[in-house]
């Protein structure tokens, strides 16, 4: 490529590096080297205009993106013969870090001790485990909810495993929960059943003799109005649930047995209507149900939520979300804050705009605009001319569960950039991908007001080897006949197991600057499979295995999947519970101590011993292999007593030589990660007072 020809974006590049008294909205393509724009920029504040390192905010999107942040600016400072030393003091981070650092530097103002504490992860799941678990036990065992109870079996809301995920989402929205959900109960509901009793009384004296299938729907029909004629409101709720449940009634009735009964078919239609309606009117008062279960659960949860966090708050111990709350209300209500941080930070820069909670841009909005700006609406504030700079890309717009939200990225722009610059050329693509994606996401990514940005296409700008980069679409054939979802899903993964294998054999290549020709053939490692659900995951792996190719699996959470962690998780049941034998067989079963069904069968039967490992082994039968292994079992059990899990995992992974069977198979390196996650997370939960 030609050095002396300009980027298609030059101009926009320009325009971000040197207008340094303009606010700037940026739309940045993948691989289109905004963090070379952004250093560039900083850089240019500090030499050219005098801005103090410590006076400029970079919010990125992940610790990572942080990291590298700093350590290319480190090199551009030094490279201009500035000084970094204030580097490592600076306020570049996620956003998280950097409310935390606001509400620590004014922790009085934010109602907080000064020495809270941000609580990680899964210390969070713990204390969110101990209070949802008292107060559900707390709520069913007040005799006052029953009704709630029976409500919540109406609607099949299962109590309490419905009501932790609900609460779950009060929890991670706590702030919109006062806004947004009613604080007082609401009144039972007092349903008028005029209408219904009146259509079931003519639908049962009609259906007598209009046919087997009318008779039957009738009988039942009478037989759940009699039933709710106390007025109890389970018994009603199960007649409105069955007759809202009948919505078609066109099969219902013999034309032959109403004409004969009633001498000409004319009622029949009339009677399939008056059903028809009756589930209508069935839907209505059902819905009242259900909306009185929603309100009153609403409103408990309120409280719950609302005073969990004011608990948080005065104990001085935080939960991530708390961090971004906390921080806006500070500003928000702290005009002197305001105006302190105002003078201090006199440029913030925020990244993945287009992926985070809109508090981030309230943070930045009273943080660049006047102080003493204070209008009815945040989103009315105006930052002051070069105050802010920010960088998004609305095509990669994906993380909507941490309430991010397209059109108030649209709206923003719209609102208050001073300019607008746009970085398309990909440095990270080959032109055959780039020209792929072009040519396939223009057709799909149409501009829509407030919903959608326009879609614009990257120009490939990296520097590659002759003939390297290509895309191959795998499953255009279509198969012979119609296939099942789990066969299409091995015949997918067959597909590309294959193709891996033969990117692997033939040596596909890859550019790498430092090989001869600027190439070297792939190795596994350069392989990224990705895939929309966890669905195909395990069809996959098969497939991969099958071929003996080495894979690395990146979710976390699919850990617990594998036969590895599970016979861990079996073997510290057992420990826990001897009277679990399920677990005890189960364990007993996997690669921790390989006892076949033969074993099993005459440890069981032949000897007739049980599988509770406290009880004594007969002499002479120490050395069968189930009795070792309900030995060993039995040792974990002591250890347990006074020792944290992850003590006990250890102890059973080097007692077993779990590490060294590892080193036998195909995913040796999968299988150590997935052991030391396991042992990690054990230990995290320990620490966090589990």
């Amino acid at each position: 490529m030609d050095d002396t020809v300009p980027l298609p974006d030059a101009a926009d590049r320009h325009r971000i590096e040197a207008d340094l008294d303009t606010n700037l909205f940026i739309d940045a393509g993948a691989g289109a080297g905004k963090t070379t724009a952004l250093v560039t920029r900083i850089v240019n504040l500090v030499v050219q205009r005098g801005v103090p390192l410590g006076s400029i905010v970079a919010i990125t999107f992940t610790r990572k993106a942080a990291e590298e942040l700093r350590h290319r600016l480190r090199g551009a400072l030094e490279d201009a013969g500035a000084d970094a030393a204030a580097l490592d003091l600076a306020p570049i981070g996620t956003l998280h870090a950097f409310a935390q650092r606001l509400l620590g530097e004014h922790a009085i103002d934010a109602g907080l001790p000064p020495r809270f504490r941000v609580l990680d992860e899964v210390q969070s799941v713990v204390a969110f485990d101990e209070r949802f678990d008292d107060f559900a036990r707390n709520l069913l065992d007040d005799p006052e909810a029953s009704r709630l109870v029976l409500l919540s079996e109406l609607d099949n809301f299962r109590l309490p495993l419905d009501l932790r995920r609900v609460t779950q989402g009060f929890q991670d929205n706590w702030d919109l929960v006062a806004e947004r959900v009613g604080a007082e109960p609401p009144p039972p509901t007092h349903l008028d059943l005029d209408d219904l009793h009146q259509l079931v009384d003519g639908l049962v004296a009609r259906g007598a003799g209009g046919g087997s299938s009318a008779e039957r729907r009738c009988a039942e029909l009478l037989l759940l109005q009699q039933a709710s004629s106390s007025g109890e409101i389970d018994l009603v709720g199960q007649l409105l649930a069955r007759a809202a449940g009948w919505t078609s009634w066109r099969a219902v009735g013999s034309k032959v047995e109403w004409k004969r009964t009633y001498g000409s078919e004319a009622g029949l239609e009339e009677f399939r209507a008056d059903g028809e309606r009756l589930a209508l009117v069935a839907t209505s008062l059902l819905q009242q149900l259900r909306d009185e279960r929603r309100l009153l659960i609403g409103a408990l949860l309120r409280a719950f939520t609302l005073n969990s966090a004011n608990d948080r708050r005065r104990r001085g111990e935080l939960e991530f979300h708390d961090l971004l709350v906390l921080a806006r209300q500070l500003l928000r209500d702290h005009p002197h804050v305001r105006a302190d941080l105002h003078h201090r930070y006199r440029v913030v820069l925020l990244d993945e705009f287009q992926d985070t909670d809109p508090i981030q841009l309230e943070l930045a909005l009273r943080i660049t605009s006047h102080p003493t700006d204070e209008p009815t609406d945040w989103r009315d504030l105006r930052p002051l001319p070069g105050r802010l700079c920010v960088v998004g890309d609305p095509k990669q717009s994906i993380y909507r569960f941490r309430r991010a939200d397209i059109g108030a990225y649209l709206d923003a722009d719209a609102r208050w950039s001073g300019a607008h610059a746009t970085l398309s050329s990909n440095f990270r693509s080959s032109g055959a991908v780039v020209d792929w994606v072009n040519a396939t996401m223009s057709s799909i990514i149409t501009a829509e007001p407030g919903v959608q940005a326009e879609y614009v296409p990257s120009s490939a700008q990296r520097r590659l080897a002759p003939h390297v980069g290509s895309v191959t679409v795998l499953g255009v054939e279509a198969h012979e006949a119609p296939m099942a979802a789990e066969p299409l899903r091995v015949a997918e993964a067959e597909d590309v197991a294959s193709t891996v294998v033969q990117a692997l054999t033939e040596g596909w290549p890859v550019s790498d600057p430092d090989a001869a020709g600027g190439t070297r053939p792939c190795v596994a490692g350069d392989i990224c499979i990705l895939l929309p659900t966890r669905t195909s995951l395990a069809v996959l792996e098969a497939a991969l295995q099958a071929r003996q190719v080495v894979y690395r699996a990146e979710n976390s959470s699919l850990v617990y999947a594998e036969d590895e962690p599970r016979a861990l998780l079996l073997a510290l049941r057992s420990v826990d519970d001897p009277g679990d034998q399920l677990a005890t067989v189960s364990v007993l079963r996997t690669m921790l101590f390989g006892c076949s069904d033969r074993e099993l069968h005459e440890w069981r039967v032949v000897q007739g011993r049980s599988f509770d490992w406290q009880r004594p082994v007969p002499p002479g039968l120490e050395a069968h292999p189930v009795a070792r292994a309900l030995a060993v079992l039995r040792d974990l059990a002591t250890v347990a007593r006074s020792s944290p899990p992850s003590q006990v995992l250890l102890q059973l992974i080097q007692s077993q030589q779990v590490f060294e069977w590892a080193a036998t198979e195909p995913n040796t390196r999968e299988i150590w990660r997935q052991l030391r996650f396991v042992v990690d997370q054990a230990r995290a939960w320990s620490d966090s007072g589990g």
